[in-house]
């Protein structure tokens, strides 16, 4: 179950990294200055800053699988649809979508994979997770990038697919377990 889990982490996580890599290029390629890039990822921030609390005590109420696979498709499909805009105010919505995503499911899986753990093993589980996160920030940028100068418009459907992968296997990891307790 803890490996099913982590499986699902490293996608999403793939994806979160295009946002330090292939969106700059992208961002470039429509011919946006570093200070608009900058005003995009301020976006992220300020949402997270003014909304996550609120929406974490909101997310509470439902069951971690469905609040994490919603949060990873919205990281997947907000990223997919960075591919589809081309002016500030569409590639504003975009980051919009996705970091909805990631303030949704971020606290959530941690949360799981803490209550997944028995308590002697906490350290090592959340270490794990750590590890994936590194992979990811070794693979995501490389990869994405790769990807991105083979074709944008593959990178962005791939975003999307990650975002889903990481979705059914939170929902297989977590459902079995619910269905099995």
């Amino acid at each position: 179950r803890l490996l099913l889990y982590l499986a699902a982490i490293f996608p999403m996580t793939f994806i979160f990294m295009q946002g330090v890599s292939s969106f700059p290029l992208y961002t470039e390629s429509l011919g946006f200055t570093p200070r608009d890039f900058g005003l995009l990822l301020g976006i992220n921030g300020v949402l997270i800053v003014t909304c996550e609390l609120t929406l974490t005590g909101f997310t509470r109420r439902f069951a971690p699988d469905r609040v994490l696979m919603l949060g990873y498709t919205l990281l997947g499909v907000g990223y997919a649809c960075t591919g589809l805009a081309h002016h500030f105010g569409t590639l504003a919505i975009t980051v919009v979508v996705w970091t909805c995503g990631e303030m949704i499911s971020a606290p959530t899986q941690n949360a799981v994979l803490a209550n997944m753990a028995p308590p002697h093993l906490r350290g090592r589980y959340m270490a794990a997770a750590t590890l994936m996160w590194s992979l990811a920030s070794i693979v995501g940028p490389s990869l994405g990038s790769f990807l991105y100068g083979w074709s944008p418009t593959f990178l962005w459907w791939f975003s999307a697919a990650m975002g889903l992968a990481s979705a059914a296997a939170v929902h297989f990891s977590l459902r079995r377990h619910r269905t099995a307790g």
